[in-house]
């Protein structure tokens, strides 16, 4: 059970697609010696990343979805806030996308982000970096059809 209760529907979402057992605190390293030992379907919760934060610890408060059945090597962070402020930190982020060994980063934003403000800035940032074939952004409700798109 993670502290963010926005997460924890996330991470629900993903459970009631996949008959997933989560794995908890793999780095980087070890997530794809499991991924390539596997054809089943794995959730790691807080996965380590890549890169570190700006206090030079590794950041862990995101999922990997891993799902070869349906072409599914997705890294999901969710951004839950009560304010629209937040676009500096996702800038920073989107920053690491290129480090990062899954095939697309995921936004889950809460319905207090679903802001057009919010979306158009994200969507600079992405353009800016030429990431719009990496990184995918919208609700829980969106993240929701992506999947049974992707289940296709």
């Amino acid at each position: 059970m993670r502290n963010n209760k926005f997460e924890n529907k996330v991470e629900g979402l993903i459970k009631s697609f996949f008959n997933i057992t989560p794995l908890p605190n793999e780095s980087v390293r070890s997530m794809e010696v499991l991924k390539q030992a596997t054809d089943r379907p794995i959730l790691f919760t807080d996965a380590g990343s890549p890169y570190p934060t700006p206090t030079g610890q590794q950041k862990r408060t995101e999922f990997v979805l891993y799902c070869p059945d349906y072409g599914i090597d997705w890294r999901i962070e969710c951004k839950s806030r009560k304010t629209i402020s937040l676009i500096g930190e996702i800038t920073i982020e989107l920053n690491h996308v290129a480090d990062i060994p899954e095939k697309r980063y995921c936004l889950v934003l809460s319905k207090v982000l679903d802001h057009e403000y919010v979306l158009n800035k994200i969507q600079q940032e992405i353009d800016l970096r030429q990431l719009n074939g990496r990184v995918w952004y919208g609700t829980k409700k969106q993240l929701k059809k992506l999947i049974k798109q992707q289940m296709k």
